[in-house]
């Protein structure tokens, strides 16, 4: 069902072209409220710098190798549910410092949105090859990823390692021997940077048996340190219990700190989702129905 249209605010009144403002100090990561929660994204409001109402955010792709957003899923056009289309715009195109509640703008126009690079579940995985990601990089003039660009003179990587933030929300995170380290509760990502984004943990029993604090925490994970279980769904995590309990709390320059792959000891940090942030306010019930009904084809 669509939703009722946000009431205008008094900047938009003020703005009588229906141009979006920017407030890059919006954007801005504050020592206490890092990022943006991935649930926060769903469902807003997406227009052009003009004005132009172009779709709304149905999901984000994420690279689990290297940690990054990868793509913004855009759903665009038809009417209820019926002859939707679904776009990928690299997250750096996208700007969250917007005047307008609620909504997110994107640096296209309204002739080049309706000939943008259309998306399909089935064609996912292409997505991660150097030349495919290139396209849609440049189709938005924005540079790929240095990775995507350095894999197409190394031998080609089979494996799909791009996923929907929707499928990795509610995913059950164990340590090699099965133990119970918790679920991902949602995604912490910033778009307009190439910063890794970080998976949010609800502690299960393995970690709260001997840390009864850590039942009314959440903790923050770098994506890129966990690694799909090949029996199963789950994710796997070498951390112990210690980890955990020795955490310090997640800070804006933490996300400036290099990540690599091959790290064996993972950063974990304690998360306080932040009051403050507007983005982060979104209703988590509605949320919860844009993660669970995304249909992508």
């Amino acid at each position: 069902m669509s939703s009722l249209p946000e009431p205008r605010s008094l900047a938009q009144n003020l703005n009588p072209d229906n141009r979006l403002s920017h407030q890059p100090q919006q954007q801005t990561l504050t020592q206490d409220s890092p990022g943006v929660q991935a649930s926060a994204l769903l469902g807003k409001r997406v227009e052009s710098t003009a004005g132009n109402k172009l779709g709304s955010v149905s999901d984000l792709i994420i690279d689990i190798r290297s940690g990054r957003v990868a793509y913004v899923i855009i759903s665009s056009g038809g009417f209820i549910g019926i002859g939707r289309q679904q776009k990928v715009v690299p997250p750096g195109a996208m700007s969250l410092a917007t005047t307008k509640r609620n909504t997110v703008s994107l640096d296209v126009t309204l002739d080049r949105w309706k000939s943008a690079p259309i998306f399909n579940r089935a064609t996912m995985a292409r997505l991660g090859n150097p030349a495919p990601a290139r396209q849609i990089y440049q189709y938005y003039q924005q540079s790929a990823p240095i990775a995507e660009t350095q894999s197409s003179t190394s031998p080609p990587d089979r494996r799909n390692h791009l996923e929907l933030a929707s499928r990795l929300r509610g995913k059950a995170v164990v340590d090699r021997q099965g133990h119970e380290i918790g679920t991902i509760s949602d995604l912490l990502v910033d778009l307009g940077s190439p910063k890794g984004a970080f998976a949010i943990l609800k502690p299960g029993p393995f970690i709260t048996v001997s840390n009864k604090q850590a039942m009314d925490q959440l903790f923050a994970v770098p994506i890129n340190y966990l690694n799909p279980d090949g029996q199963s769904d789950r994710a796997i995590l070498e951390s112990t219990p210690t980890q955990f309990q020795q955490a310090q709390p997640l800070k804006a320059g933490d996300w400036d700190t290099p990540v690599g792959a091959s790290a064996s000891v993972p950063k974990i940090y304690r998360y306080q989702p932040a009051n403050n942030n507007a983005f982060n306010q979104a209703a988590p019930h509605h949320a919860a129905i844009m993660f669970a009904t995304t249909n992508l084809g």
